[in-house]
């Protein structure tokens, strides 16, 4: 069984999305409003952790294991209101979504929080990357969320 969002799992008020063989539930309009956070993270453990954490947290989480298919879901139209990126991934890392992000409003419109493990990361670098923020790796939940919120709730008051 695929471990996606959304697949095996049922969401009252939500409608099916398919993307790139993968079906992601999708908020309707008649949902109540959570904010979406898009998950860039390669390994499914993790992943699937940092889903559970977040719908536990009062958030929609849809996670894909590179920035390819974050790039695709963008473009696909999803519009998330903040993304957790790692930076380490196959093929399509976070460097290449960092460098696509400058060229691509839809992307640039979309605060992104790096997450990652690297020991010379800094938030003066995470930050000249265009990150909101640095989380380092292994994640601290409470950390993770107050991130979340915080920069969600920036956004907000900054539209």
């Amino acid at each position: 069984m695929t471990t996606q969002y959304g697949l095996g799992k049922e969401a009252p008020s939500s409608m099916d999305c398919w993307q790139g063989g993968l079906l992601f539930l999708v908020p309707s309009m008649s949902a109540p409003y959570a904010k979406t956070v898009l998950i860039v993270e390669d390994d499914q453990i993790a992943r699937e952790g940092l889903e559970t954490v977040l719908k536990r947290s009062g958030f929609m989480p849809i996670a894909v294991p590179d920035a390819e298919q974050a790039e695709q879901l963008f473009k696909n139209g999803l519009s998330p209101d903040i993304v957790l990126l790692d930076m380490i991934l196959p093929k399509y890392d976070g460097w290449h979504f960092f460098a696509r992000r400058q060229k691509d409003h839809r992307l640039s419109s979309c605060p992104v929080i790096v997450m990652t493990g690297l020991s010379i990361a800094s938030e003066e670098w995470a930050r000249s990357l265009g990150a909101v923020a640095l989380l380092r790796k292994p994640l601290d939940v409470e950390t993770l969320v107050g991130t979340i919120r915080h920069h969600v709730q920036a956004e907000e008051q900054s539209a």
